[in-house]
């Protein structure tokens, strides 16, 4: 007879700001990649948004709206975090030289 246990890793809903960063991935004449990490086992709702200047006054436009569940994989089940693609068509983008980017997320109840 075997006995066989399994510890449990307890996560908890992370919504820190630190964790969840936008980076630039590959760039076409296309489309636009941006890197989003996301805490595995979540249900969100991410918003990408685009302005054309910094600041409090600035002015931001919608570009694309994701929704995901983030379902675990062997790969990233220890670390609990994973990247996901976000992908939209540069036509989206505003007339201008400079592109500022942002990420508004929400966490969906299951």
């Amino acid at each position: 007879m075997y006995v066989r246990t399994c510890d449990l890793d307890a996560r908890f809903l992370d919504t820190n700001a630190a964790n969840c960063r936008l980076r630039l991935g590959p760039v076409s004449d296309g489309s636009v990649v941006l890197l989003a990490s996301a805490q595995l086992g979540t249900r969100i709702i991410d918003d990408l948004e685009v302005s054309t200047r910094l600041g409090s006054s600035a002015e931001w436009k919608l570009l694309k709206s994701y929704t995901n569940y983030v379902s675990p994989d062997a790969a990233h089940f220890e670390a609990g975090w994973t990247e996901l693609e976000r992908e939209f068509d540069r036509s989206l983008l505003p007339e201008s030289g400079a592109h500022f980017f942002r990420l508004k997320r929400t966490w969906i109840n299951p």
